[in-house]
């Protein structure tokens, strides 16, 4: 994980949020810890999360608020701005609850120091604009799971301030490489290229990459 956050950070002129899971650790002291290597690798911001992939569920509620604590006090005492968004699984774990929990969590951890709230599992405008509402910070949400998200823009409509994809655009691509292997051995045809991008507009890319980082020898490329 360290070692792809270098290469990326390197590589690119923007911000790059890693995704730090539960904190690689249980204990505040862990997560300090993963967050200050993080920052040192070169990450803008992070995500922590309180499932509690050990044991299963989620973690305690003062538990989970004390790892959030944890890592803004590393975040401050690098002096290094830096976005720190806490993500509540309530909504993949918390039951019929969850509505309650991911707001009371969620305002709880921005007291804790968190910038931002992330809550994974509601992609529909009425619950998204209930926790815009109740949650007094910005509120972050994923599209792309499925076809039946709400439109991002329906979302920032409802008081969504930022949009995650996740995995979605790779998998979306993974999908194409499947359809397109069956097109050709199926039907023999190669329909699919009418979707490809242009070789030398590909050039151009990794031309602009080139110059903008001075040489492919760069260490944030690997070997040439």
């Amino acid at each position: 994980m360290l070692d792809a956050i270098r290469r990326i950070a390197a590589a690119v002129p923007i911000p790059v949020n890693a995704d730090l899971e539960a904190g690689y650790g249980d204990t505040p002291e862990q997560v300090a810890d993963t967050v200050r290597l993080a920052i040192a690798a070169g990450a803008a911001g992070c995500n922590i999360e309180d499932a509690d992939n050990v044991n299963g569920g989620l973690f305690d509620e003062a538990v989970a608020i004390a790892r959030i604590a944890a890592a803004h006090g590393a975040i401050k005492s690098s002096g290094r701005p830096f976005v720190l968004t806490a993500r509540t699984d309530a909504f993949q774990i918390g039951g019929d609850n969850a509505m309650r929990i991911a707001i009371d969590r969620g305002n709880k951890f921005l007291e804790a120091g968190a910038d931002c709230v992330f809550t994974p599992g509601v992609t529909d405008v009425a619950r998204a604009g209930t926790l815009a509402r109740e949650i007094a910070g910005p509120l972050n949400l994923v599209v792309g799971l499925n076809e039946a998200s709400a439109s991002a823009f329906a979302l920032i409509d409802a008081g969504v301030q930022r949009i995650s994809v996740g995995g979605s655009i790779a998998r979306s691509v993974l999908g194409l490489v499947r359809r397109s292997a069956q097109e050709l051995r199926e039907h023999g045809t190669v329909l699919y290229a009418g979707q490809q991008i242009p070789q030398p507009e590909l050039n151009a890319l990794f031309e602009r990459a080139r110059l903008e980082r001075g040489s492919f020898n760069d260490p944030a490329w690997g070997d040439e």
